[in-house]
């Protein structure tokens, strides 16, 4: 992306234990980095067998309150893991759109049940406390319980009237209303006068999901995300496509805000 005076860094830092990264950062129309370290990542480890509540605090109490905990203690805890995660994070004074898919299939089966629809509701979570002019558009469901057919490309219809910087698609990835209908609409919006670009942010169980049958937009920047502790870095790739001085501005705080983490890491490390 290039930002401004055409902000770029490409830093070779190479630490003690080889900690390496080359980081390639253009604002304003696009973010491109290379790092080993993805996005400055802070979220450290993530289990190497998942289940439906060890996929991070804040997903993990979702799924308790989904299947019937305590309503009030749940929803505190939840509060409180949402601000630990948006702590920190500068604050987004643009528009996020975020499209929440609330059909039936979010609600998944078996040890899966809950695990999707709470990450999705995680990042809803995040996205609240980032940008407090965040606008919520359901596709499905009924009372934020999950239910009905996905229609993405109506809830991105919608979403597209607010007119805001960025259309996100949080979703597992099945779209049986119209299958193609999401591609379509997002390729139609320029020529409608919308520049807000449609990202997709495909919520799944674990990093070996097979997602083979679940691309609604083939053509949309996607990203994965299944483990609470990928939110904050889904933020700041989704922030990334947008053009516009905001979000140039939002973004250059956070990779600094991640950069000065790792020097602070890096301060007790032998040389």
């Amino acid at each position: 992306m290039v930002w401004n005076a055409a902000v770029v860094w490409n830093a070779a830092v190479v630490w003690n234990a080889a900690v390496v990264w080359n980081a390639a950062v253009v604002w304003n129309a696009a973010v491109v980095w290379n790092a080993a370290v993805d996005d400055f990542e802070l979220a450290g480890e993530r289990p190497d067998t998942v289940t439906a509540t060890n996929r991070g605090d804040l997903a993990a109490t979702l799924v308790h309150l989904y299947r019937g905990g305590p309503a009030a203690e749940l929803l505190a805890a939840a509060d409180g893991y949402a601000r630990a995660i948006a702590d920190g994070m500068p604050r987004y004074g643009g528009r996020i759109a975020l499209v929440m898919d609330q059909s039936a299939s979010m609600r998944g089966y078996g040890n899966r049940e809950w695990a999707v629809l709470s990450q999705v509701a995680a990042l809803r979570m995040v996205l609240e406390r980032v940008a407090p002019g965040l606008v919520v558009v359901a596709a499905g469901g009924s009372q934020g319980r999950p239910g009905g057919a996905t229609d993405l490309a109506s809830a991105v219809l919608d979403a597209a009237e607010t007119r805001p910087d960025v259309i996100a698609v949080a979703s597992d990835g099945y779209e049986n209303v119209y299958p193609g209908d999401l591609a379509r609409v997002a390729a139609a919006l320029p020529g409608a006068g919308i520049g807000a670009p449609v990202v997709f942010c495909q919520a799944v169980f674990g990093r070996a999901d097979d997602l083979a049958l679940r691309r609604a937009a083939s053509g949309l920047p996607l990203r994965t995300f299944w483990h609470s502790g990928d939110l904050a870095g889904l933020v700041l790739w989704m922030l990334s496509q947008v053009d516009g001085p905001e979000a140039g501005r939002w973004v250059e705080l956070e990779l600094r805000r991640r950069l000065a983490a790792f020097e602070t890491a890096l301060e007790g490390v032998p040389r």
